[in-house]
């Protein structure tokens, strides 16, 4: 809470000039903070109606344009009711319970103010005939979860102890215990840092004619104790290293050492994080699928059969791969079947009857199909007509025309040709049951190998180590051996 005789305008220009806002309140929890704050009387709050809003309440804002959706109004509020002038602005009520209040530009006077991250306390000191007699809190900073430490530097003179009070994560005062002496000049009040939360830093490649040529750092994040690896990933082209400039706890500048070459486009640049997430380990018992005998190069869908469906039918799904091996794994977490099969799918010709007076006189081709080896066989499906024959034109693997052999007789309109299926050649895959150790929460371009033990005591490692591409990857269990312990291991 900052107390003082603002007007709105005045306190959110106060607010920002102190590195915060006026406070903004979008959650019961944080209205149940801003009242804890305030004692009494009548405080200003970041909302503010735009002129022109209908009244008395419509398009109320926040001063930094987070979503107006929790409200918590007092009485009848809000509702513009001031003898003529204008209630644009938001108050807090402590009286009312901490409720708010729709009011003018001018009036209460005191603020509370927001601040987005913790930011170290500010304080100047007093100085009179060698003495430090007293210091004046400029800032109290903000995230505080105890009283900070404060040292007087400098002046001159020695001696000086003074310590600070703290409430709600500020500074509120610093008060002096011992005077000290002989100072000649206004020493400096150094106050500890409230604890910044870890952040990873942040930056982008400039690329120019295929070579990295420059870094720009947009965050240079906190908590670093040494400078972070820095890793490239994408741009198509390759080699191209840098490192990081370390400046109390803070990424400063990232100085390329390779340009690498051949870029066509900017690489995602990866900063190694100021402390590691930690790395997630789930086992999972699935299916593992193995198809075998791809052609190299080919595109495949895979199809799956629902086990325990009447139907029985072959479904494709979204996935399709390109064979770059003659085998492929995958695993499922069902019990269903699954098969590839190459791209394109062969497809079942379509058309329409011509009937005229009950006899089949033609067919209106639309579609030929494709992947047939042999003609199709064609039936016409109706419920009073018999007899009608039909010969289809087989041309390399489509259907090019049909020809009527007997017209038969008493069709309806609702008759329909029915062509047999093309074949269709699927490598179904093999299935056994597998453990399946999926990682999630890693670092991607970074290092990490897997390991593991049957003692806890010694650690083997399990693999080669691997560089992920995402956050998540995946291992294979061998389920005849002995149960074993898993680690994972961030290699620098």
């Amino acid at each position: 809470m900052i107390e003082g005789a603002f007007t709105w305008e005045e306190a959110k220009a106060d607010a920002e000039a102190r590195g915060g806002h006026l406070a903004t309140i979008t959650s019961q929890a944080e209205q149940d903070v801003v009242k804890r704050l305030a004692s009494e009387g009548v405080l200003f709050l970041g909302g503010f109606q735009p002129p022109g809003s209908p009244e008395p309440s419509g398009n109320w804002q926040w001063v930094t344009g987070e979503p107006w959706s929790y409200q918590a109004w007092a009485g009848a509020e809000p509702n513009n009711s001031n003898g003529g002038a204008e209630e644009d602005y938001l108050h807090q009520l402590i009286y009312a319970d901490g409720k708010w209040n729709d009011g003018t530009n001018h009036g209460p006077g005191g603020y509370i103010i927001e601040f987005e991250e913790p930011r170290a306390a500010r304080a100047t000191a007093e100085v009179v005939n060698g003495f430090v007699v007293g210091v004046t809190v400029s800032d109290g900073g903000c995230g505080y979860t105890n009283a900070p430490i404060v040292v007087v530097v400098g002046g001159g003179g020695s001696g000086a102890l003074v310590v600070a009070t703290w409430a709600g994560g500020m500074v509120l005062t610093i008060v002096v215990v011992e005077t000290g002496s002989g100072y000649t000049s206004v020493p400096t009040i150094t106050i500890a840092n409230p604890p910044f939360p870890a952040r990873v830093a942040k930056a982008t490649a400039q690329v120019v004619n295929g070579f990295v040529v420059g870094m720009t750092v947009s965050d240079g994040g906190y908590g670093y104790v040494s400078p972070p690896i820095v890793r490239l990933q994408g741009g198509g082209g390759l080699n191209a290293a840098a490192t990081a400039v370390l400046v109390d706890g803070a990424v400063t500048e990232i100085i390329i050492q390779e340009t690498g070459l051949s870029y066509t486009s900017a690489p995602v640049v990866w900063i190694e994080p100021p402390v590691l997430p930690v790395a997630k380990l789930v086992t999972v018992i699935a299916t593992r699928l193995v198809y075998s005998g791809l052609t190299l190069g080919e595109s495949y869908v895979r199809q799956v059969k629902v086990r325990g469906e009447p139907s029985g039918i072959w479904t494709s799904t979204d996935q399709t791969i390109v064979a770059q091996d003659r085998n492929y794994v995958e695993s499922a977490v069902d019990s269903n079947k699954y098969r590839l099969v190459a791209l394109p799918i062969p497809t079942i010709p379509s058309g329409g009857l011509q009937i005229v007076n009950g006899f089949v006189v033609g067919f209106t081709l639309t579609d030929g199909g494709s992947g047939y080896t042999d003609a199709p066989v064609l039936t016409v499906k109706d419920s009073t007509g018999t007899g009608a024959i039909l010969k289809p034109i087989f041309v390399n693997g489509k259907v090019t025309g049909v020809t009527v052999m007997n017209p038969g007789r008493s069709y309806s309109p609702q008759a329909i040709v029915g062509f047999t299926p093309p074949p269709v050649v699927g490598i179904e895959a093999q299935s056994s049951i597998e453990a399946r150790l999926e990682l999630s929460q890693l670092l991607p371009q970074f290092r990490y190998q897997l390991q593991s033990s049957t003692d806890l005591k010694v650690f083997q490692p399990v693999g080669e180590v691997f560089v992920p591409q995402t956050a998540t990857n995946a291992f294979y269990l061998d389920t005849a051996k002995q149960a074993e312990f898993y680690r994972l291991m961030y290699l620098h």
